[in-house]
């Protein structure tokens, strides 16, 4: 006959490894589904990158002297009643077309990071097969 104590260690050797394997599977669900949400997001076209290269091709068609109406706050030269618009484009257009590629680049280095957490977590449920 087992002691209570005897009773009591196994109980919570058991509780241990059981709270081990669900929180390894936890983690394991939870990589796989942050690396499939990353992958499908990396396989769609970035919204607007098309649009973007094409105006920025096409800006430099723009006459200098094409002028909005009204005030614009900030940015490039002021003239009489708005702004230069091809010096407006030429400040705008490519920033935006960096911090589109900045935010793929930043996709795409979460990619090595995710695989590697797939792959730590899957390691980690060798522990419980049997």
């Amino acid at each position: 006959m087992q002691t209570l104590t005897e009773i009591n260690a196994e109980e919570s050797a058991r509780r241990s490894r059981a709270h081990r394997y669900e929180k390894a599977l936890n983690e394991l669900a939870n990589a796989k589904r942050s690396l499939a949400s990353l992958e499908a997001r990396l396989a769609k076209p970035q919204p607007g990158l098309e649009a973007l290269r094409t105006m920025d091709a096409l800006i430099r068609e723009i006459p200098g002297d094409v002028v909005t109406s009204g005030v614009f706050k900030g940015g490039p030269p002021m003239v009489a009643g708005g702004v230069e618009v091809k010096s407006v484009l030429l400040n705008v257009i490519p920033k935006a077309l960096r911090d589109v590629a900045a935010a793929r680049k930043e996709h795409e280095d979460k990619l090595p990071v995710l695989q590697e957490r797939v792959r730590k977590a899957v390691e980690a449920m060798k522990e419980f097969e049997d």
